[in-house]
C-alpha cells in the first residue's frame, strides 16, 4: 500500500494536524483517485491528541494520553489509546461542513 501524508497548521489553538490517504499497491500515487483509497485518517495534535480512521464498518476516533480517571481496562491497567467515538456518522440535516 503507498500512503501520501500532508502536514498542515490549524489556527485554533495552533493544532498540529496529519491527513493520511491510503491506496492499494497496484493503483499506487500516480493517476490514483479517491475512489481508490483502501482509508484514510487524520491525526489532530494539540491539548487533545485524536486520530480519526475509516475502517471495514465506519468512521472511529481514538484518542491517546488517556488518564487514570478515564482509560482504566478491565485488568486494572491503563491504555495510552482509546477508542473514544463509534461509528461516526454526520447528519443528513447539516447544511454545510
Amino acid at each position: 500500500m503507498r500512503c501520501r501524508l500532508y502536514f498542515g497548521l490549524l489556527l485554533t489553538h495552533n493544532t498540529q494536524h496529519t491527513t493520511c490517504a491510503v491506496w492499494p499497491k497496484k493503483t499506487g500515487l500516480i493517476g490514483a483517485t479517491g475512489r481508490d483509497q483502501v482509508t484514510s485518517l487524520v491525526a489532530l495534535y494539540g491539548p487533545r491528541t485524536t486520530v480519526v480512521v475509516l475502517l471495514d464498518d465506519g468512521v472511529y476516533e481514538f484518542t491517546y494520553g488517556c488518564t487514570p480517571d478515564g482509560c482504566m481496562l478491565p485488568d486494572g491497567t491503563f491504555a495510552p489509546w482509546i477508542c473514544s467515538r463509534k461509528q461516526i456518522k454526520i447528519a443528513e440535516e447539516v447544511s454545510e461542513l
